[in-house]
C-alpha cells in the first residue's frame, strides 16, 4: 500500500482474481445441486454471516444456503458488480437475490418474484480459498424473517 497525500493506493494480489471470478460465477449459477461445490472452494476455517446467522465451516454454510433455496422457490443471485477493497485479499460483491416466498406476503401473489439487494465482503486465504463471506442486506421489508431465521430445523 502506498500513501499519496490523502489517497491510499492498495495493490491487489492478482493471483486471487481467478478465484474471485470463479466465486462470482458460482454464486450466479447457485442451485441446490451446486451448493456442495462450496466445500471445494473454501478454507477449512471458512465462515459465513448474514444479518441473522453466523456459521463456521463449509458444511454449516452449505446447510444455511440449502435452507435458503428450499424455502424460497425460484431463488437466483445476480452479481451486478464486484471490486477489490483496500485490505489485502478482500473483495466486495454487489448482488440481488430474486425469489418467490412460499406464503403470500403483503397482498402480493405467490407468483410475483421479490428482490433482496445486498453486498458481500469476501475474504480469501493466501492460497485462493474462500476464508469468509459476510452479507449485508439493503431494504428487505418483504423478506419473511421468521421463516428464514428458523433455519436448520
Amino acid at each position: 500500500m502506498i500513501l499519496f497525500g490523502e489517497i491510499i493506493v492498495a495493490y491487489t494480489n492478482l493471483s486471487l482474481q481467478k478465484p474471485l471470478e470463479d466465486y462470482v460465477e458460482y454464486i450466479e449459477k447457485l442451485s441446490l445441486r451446486s451448493i456442495p461445490l462450496l466445500g471445494e472452494m473454501s478454507d477449512p476455517s471458512f465462515s459465513f454471516q448474514d444479518p441473522y446467522h453466523d456459521v463456521t465451516g463449509a458444511i454449516e454454510a452449505q446447510r444455511l444456503i440449502e435452507h435458503r433455496f428450499k424455502i424460497y422457490s425460484g431463488a437466483r443471485y445476480k452479481v451486478s458488480d464486484f471490486t477489490w477493497g483496500r485490505r489485502d485479499a478482500t473483495a466486495y460483491l454487489f448482488w440481488s437475490f430474486r425469489y418467490r416466498p412460499k406464503k403470500k406476503l403483503l397482498e402480493r401473489s405467490q407468483s410475483e418474484a421479490l428482490i433482496l439487494e445486498g453486498m458481500s465482503e469476501i475474504m480469501f486465504s493466501p492460497d485462493g480459498k474462500l476464508y469468509s463471506h459476510s452479507e449485508f442486506w439493503g431494504r428487505h421489508d418483504h423478506f419473511d424473517v421468521k421463516e428464514y431465521r428458523n433455519n436448520l430445523k
